[in-house]
C-alpha cells in the first residue's frame, strides 16, 4: 500500500526530463520516469527543491500538456535507457542514481 508521503511525492515528481551538454548548450533528450523508489522519490524532491526555477535552462524544451517544474541544471544522475532515437531522444529510460562525482557540464551525449 502506498503511504501518503510517496503519493505526494508522485505527484510532484511524474518523470524527471533528462539534458545534456552539446557544443556548450542545455538540451533535452528526454525523461525518465521509472526507476525511482518510495526513499528515492523523497531524496529526487529533497534535491530538487532547492534548484527550482520558473525558466527553462534547456535550449529544446519539450511540447507537453504537463506542468514543467524547471530546475538549475546543478544535479546529475545516471540512467538505463533501451533506445536512442534518430529525432535524439532517450527512450525507455530507467533511473539508476545520483552522479555527485559529476560536473553537469562534463554530461554530453553518447550516441
Amino acid at each position: 500500500m502506498d503511504s501518503p508521503k510517496a503519493k505526494e511525492a508522485e505527484n510532484i515528481l511524474v518523470r524527471c526530463l533528462l539534458g545534456a551538454y552539446r557544443n556548450g548548450r542545455l538540451y533535452c533528450f528526454g525523461h525518465s520516469g521509472s526507476g525511482f523508489s518510495e526513499k528515492g522519490l523523497k531524496e529526487a524532491i529533497d534535491r530538487l527543491k532547492p534548484v527550482f526555477i520558473d525558466k527553462s535552462p534547456v535550449e529544446n524544451p519539450p511540447k507537453i500538456p504537463e506542468k514543467i517544474q524547471w530546475v538549475q541544471p546543478r544535479l546529475v544522475c545516471e540512467v538505463a535507457y533501451a533506445e536512442w532515437t534518430e529525432d535524439e531522444q532517450l527512450r525507455q529510460t530507467t533511473f539508476l542514481g545520483w552522479r555527485d562525482d559529476k560536473n553537469p557540464e562534463e554530461v554530453v551525449p553518447k550516441v
